[in-house]
């Protein structure tokens, strides 16, 4: 069943039926190719080379000049961290 009006109608074709017409097909392909990308992008923030965080420690909020900034990795960020139980 479409939708009634000729606006919804076309936008409805657009998005549902990639056949329907050449633009409906482009937005097929940018939907898919931003997905790709997304995933993509999840594996190479796995990688050893983009697993890079820097740590900025602050002792005062109101001067800059006691910040110290120190780049770890996950794994080294993770054993730093020790949850103590009460």
């Amino acid at each position: 069943m479409l939708p009634r009006g000729q606006f919804r109608r076309a936008v409805w074709l657009l998005f549902e039926y990639p056949e329907s017409s050449s633009a409906a097909r482009a937005v097929a392909v940018l939907s898919v190719s931003v997905i790709l990308l997304s995933i993509a992008t999840f594996c190479v923030e796995t990688l050893p080379q983009f697993q890079q965080y820097s740590v900025v420690y602050v002792e005062d909020d109101d001067q800059d000049d006691n910040r110290t900034t120190s780049t770890v990795t996950p794994t080294s960020l993770n054993h730093s961290l020790h949850v103590s139980k009460s």
